[in-house]
């Protein structure tokens, strides 16, 4: 209730109306944490969207002893398994009725950006670490190939790619972004 506004509001009740909603799981970047993502997930909101996005325990900004690049790197293949873990508790907490406005548990697509596009590519197309509850993935400026091989990617399953990223990252080389593209099956979209 009252007038529209861009900042969020803490506890605020979910608008049920029109549920239930698509889950997006979004999964930070190196040394972020999903509050740094706040103006994407607005607009994923406003669109109708629920959005968990978890603070990984190695790799986020408030990571105890901070956010290391080598240890969060090699903590990146638990990251699909973290992701699940959410993904379970949002639906667990809104089935308890935890005002999350209801969520369509078979509409769930996974975002991300730099570690959580690797994060991204690992729970939606590895084979050790596949959510198969996951139907549509758009990581950006993510690779394939970290949580395990390349050829463990892209297995089983046509869920639907938009792979975004930038060909001057000075992080994660733009032609690994394209190389993962390139084995993933249709439907696929690069940007």
């Amino acid at each position: 209730k009252g007038a529209p506004t861009d900042k969020p509001v803490e506890n605020a009740p979910a608008n049920t109306k029109n549920g239930p909603y698509p889950l997006i799981l979004f999964s930070h970047g190196l040394g972020a944490r999903g509050i740094f993502y706040e103006d994407v997930i607005k607009t994923w909101v406003s669109a109708g969207y629920v959005v968990a996005a978890p603070d990984y325990p190695m790799s986020n900004g408030a990571a105890r002893g901070g956010a290391n690049f080598g240890r969060a790197v090699g903590d990146t293949k638990n990251q699909p398994a973290d992701a699940t873990f959410v993904i379970n508790e949002v639906i667990t907490l809104d089935k308890q009725g935890k005002r999350l406005g209801g969520i369509d548990a078979r509409r769930i697509g996974a975002s991300g950006h730099s570690l959580g596009g690797i994060t991204t590519y690992g729970v939606t197309y590895s084979s050790c670490c596949r959510d198969k509850r996951i139907k549509a993935a758009a990581p950006m400026s993510g690779i394939g190939g970290v949580v395990e091989s390349m050829d463990q990617y892209f297995l089983s399953g046509r869920t639907p790619l938009l792979a975004l990223h930038g060909d001057r990252d000075g992080t994660l080389p733009y032609q690994a972004g394209r190389s993962a593209f390139a084995r993933a099956t249709p439907p696929k979209y690069f940007l």
